[in-house]
């Protein structure tokens, strides 16, 4: 039995789409899918039941408008991030995938990439002021984007996609860190430590999200309290 605030935790980032294992085990989330690939992967799916997606803009403010557009049989799009192209003012193009976003879905979760360049602080004020959502990507030090997102309340996603269990349980234990200033001593946080992590934590995408889980339930984890 997997703790409520573990649920959802891992997106499956991995080329292959297996939706099966999405809801086989509860640590599994969405599916994250770049938007020139929806097409091929809604007519590939079967099974009764939407899998829900998380799509990957690579067509920036423009992207946006057209996702609004697009309508799918098998996939239910959750959510959507896209990248910041302009390296030189982050805030500006920040501004204007919020401006994008107000088109679509209320209810959809629009996510801007935070690089790790000068002036993320601005687009992480942005966020924060548009009701933006943010994406961070596992690479050198993501420790002070993540402290930034947590102050500013901006809830995130972790791309990279992350590597392995070990790396997971080290992000989730930053992120202890930075909400309550404690780590736990030894296993995952209790359950209301977890509810905090997640209010900011909205997922972590991983190649192979069932291995992942299993080797979380091998270090006992995903417990029942």
């Amino acid at each position: 039995m997997v703790d409520s605030w573990l649920t959802g935790l891992l997106d499956d980032a991995s080329a292959r789409i297996e939706p099966a294992k999405i809801t086989e085990n509860g640590l599994l989330g969405s599916v994250v899918v770049p938007d020139d690939r929806l097409a091929a992967v809604d007519r590939g799916l079967d099974g009764p039941d939407p899998v829900p997606c998380r799509v990957i803009n690579t067509g920036g403010a423009g992207g946006l408008l057209a996702l609004s557009r697009r309508r799918f049989e098998r996939l239910r799009v959750t959510g959507v991030r896209t990248g910041l192209r302009d390296l030189d003012d982050l805030a500006g193009a920040a501004a204007r995938v919020a401006v994008a976003a107000r088109e679509l879905d209320p209810d959809l979760l629009v996510m801007i990439e935070i690089p790790d360049a000068p002036g993320w602080q601005r687009a992480v004020e942005t966020a924060e002021l548009e009701g933006l959502s943010a994406a961070v990507r596992d690479d050198g030090d993501p420790a002070p984007r993540l402290e930034a997102l947590i102050e500013a309340d901006v809830p995130f996603v972790i791309t990279g996609p992350v590597g392995t269990a070990d790396r997971v349980v080290e992000l989730i234990m930053i992120i202890a860190g930075i909400v309550d200033g404690t780590v736990p001593a030894d296993g995952p946080p209790d359950p209301d430590q977890g509810r905090r992590i997640r209010r900011r934590l909205l997922g972590i995408e991983v190649e192979s999200p069932a291995a992942v889980a299993q080797q979380l339930a091998d270090r006992g984890w995903p417990l029942d309290h």
